[in-house]
């Protein structure tokens, strides 16, 4: 029960007298209302996480890791000229991911951008005006991989905005050939669903 309810209930709604019992400070006990603290099987509890948040961010980061993967993939392809049927399939997979999610990252107000590394300066700096198709090249700088961001109401201080890095492992084209494709799909629908 949230706390107030219980003051409410035991107290009259008297903050004083609970603040007393609790040896506090009524200031105290208005902060701890105001911060919606609760009370479970007698003991008082502060919120630590709101699990719905929590699990929002998780899902936005697997696909991020997905769109970043379609990123790399069409990358990789370029960067290695690799042409031929399964090629473009791969291309083409790996463009429809890139669109859907750069949709719904658009609709949860996510602006992405490219991360890489400029020569002149010697640091890392934010590219916004690269096409979407083409954020992917950062993985292929000569020096060191940039990253893809995905910046929350173009919020960079946001602690919702956050970066992915390369994964090779876990990102290469292949994941984007048709039989792994299918199961890469049922992967996205599922945590989109969510």
């Amino acid at each position: 029960m949230k706390l107030f309810e219980h003051i409410d209930l035991f107290f009259g709604g008297n903050k004083s007298a609970f603040a007393k019992s609790m040896g506090v400070t009524p200031q105290q006990v208005t902060k701890w209302v105001n911060d919606d603290w609760i009370i479970v099987d007698g003991t008082l509890y502060s919120p630590r996480r709101d699990l719905t948040r929590g699990n929002m961010m998780e899902r936005n980061k697997f696909l991020a890791s997905i769109f970043c993967g379609a990123e790399y993939a069409l990358a990789e392809l370029k960067e290695l000229n690799i042409q031929g049927p399964n090629a473009n399939v791969i291309a083409q997979n790996a463009r429809n991911t890139i669109e859907s999610l750069a949709e719904y990252f658009k609709k949860e107000n996510y602006n992405i951008y490219m991360v890489a590394y400029n020569n002149r300066a010697q640091q890392f700096e934010l590219y916004s005006s690269q096409p979407v198709f083409e954020l992917g090249v950062t993985y292929f700088h000569i020096f060191n991989p940039g990253s893809i961001l995905f910046s929350y109401n173009n919020d960079m201080e946001s602690e919702n905005t956050f970066e992915v890095l390369i994964d090779p492992s876990r990102l290469v084209a292949n994941r984007f050939d048709p039989y792994a494709f299918t199961i890469l799909r049922q992967e996205i629908q599922q945590a989109l669903s969510q």
